[in-house]
């Protein structure tokens, strides 16, 4: 799974909180006793950190999220503000609201990512529980909706049709991960329609959700960012088009800070690098929203509350707009799912059919 959610300058838990999908690790940067590693001059280390499945219990995991401090540069996008009475100050802007409006009707086409290593099909794993409660519902609750199944040539003949030639060859020797995080944001953009990781649950029609009127939908996960491993939109989305330039921008940041020699990389090392440019999609989300990059939840706290009275309140003005739609979600519990007493329905079934790993780059 490479979802959702984020960890950036303007992050909601800190200038590298975790998208998904679900599930962001941090960006860290290497002390001097670390540079001088064995790894060689020529390489930055970036410390190692376990990183634990969603679905164990991630509230230790956003617990440290939402508190860490770490230092932030990028040339990305402008500082990132706290909002002084946020209650009363923030407001979606009209202009924004104007776009959604004036967007063309959600596209019917479902995307899914499925690559492991034996260039195998998806529902080649339609016996594991992860699959069942997940992406063949998805299919057979909607009919009506073109279902699209994506493998990694697939994923990079679309980023090279789609990138500059400068930016293709900077992503063609990346992993899966970061390949799949771009190539959703551009399927959002140029075709619409819904993205959803394979490892997330499903069960609510999509009849029951969408109106005619519904342009964008924007969960979150938790209080502590919005979904990456989910999205849904109109196509031409202007949001979608500035997560991509977001993106590629902090990723070539990345690249000229010496951070993307993918083979030198562990998967949890992986984890937190790739995650530092998917982050970027809560930059485009405010930039959108409210016209300017400002800092998540946890920045926002008020009487140690982390940051939940924040996220509810931007929520609510997502909500109020009737092309959007919103939610708080948590694993059993999805804005197109609810599952009660699901843990029982793990990951690591299909992962381990598939022999592959979360963060290995598939």
């Amino acid at each position: 799974s490479s979802s959702s959610s984020s960890s950036s300058s303007s992050s909601p838990s800190s200038s590298h909180d975790a998208d998904d999908d679900d599930e962001r690790g941090l960006m860290v940067f290497p002390t001097e006793e670390e540079e001088e590693d064995d790894a060689g001059p020529d390489v930055v280390v970036v410390e190692e950190k376990e990183v634990k499945p969603w679905q164990d219990d991630p509230r230790d995991e956003f617990r440290e999220l939402r508190t860490a401090k770490l230092p932030y540069r990028t040339a990305c996008w402008a500082p990132d503000e706290v909002v002084d009475e946020f209650q009363d100050s923030l407001n979606i802007l009209d202009d924004y609201a104007a776009h959604l409006k004036s967007l063309p009707p959600m596209t019917k086409k479902i995307h899914v990512i499925w690559v492991d290593k034996s260039g195998s099909d998806i529902w080649n794993y339609a016996d594991t529980p992860m699959v069942q409660h997940g992406v063949m519902n998805l299919k057979k609750m909607n009919p009506d909706w073109e279902f699209e199944q994506y493998n990694l040539t697939e994923i990079e003949d679309y980023l090279q049709e789609h990138l500059a030639k400068s930016d293709w060859e900077m992503m063609k020797p990346s992993p899966l991960i970061p390949k799949t995080d771009l190539f959703r944001l551009l399927k959002m953009y140029h075709e619409g329609g819904l993205y959803q990781d394979v490892d997330r649950l499903y069960n609510i029609p999509l009849s029951q959700l969408l109106t005619p009127d519904t342009k964008l939908l924007l969960p979150t996960l938790y209080d502590v960012t919005f979904t990456l491993d989910f999205l849904c939109s109109s196509r031409g989305n202007r949001l979608y088009e500035r997560a991509i330039a977001l993106y590629l921008c902090k990723l070539r940041e990345e690249h000229g800070e010496g951070l993307t020699q993918w083979d030198r990389l562990n998967p949890s090392q992986l984890h937190s690098v790739a995650q530092e440019a998917a982050a970027t999609y809560w930059a485009a989300v405010m930039e959108m929203l409210f016209g300017r990059p400002i800092w998540g939840p946890v920045h926002h706290a008020i009487d140690g509350d982390e940051g939940r009275a924040f996220a509810s309140h931007v929520r609510s003005l997502i909500a109020a707009n009737p092309h959007m739609l919103t939610y708080r979600e948590q694993w059993c519990d999805l804005i197109t799912s609810k599952h009660p007493n699901c843990t029982w329905i793990s990951k690591d079934s299909l992962f381990n059919a598939a022999k592959v790993r979360q963060w290995d780059g598939g």
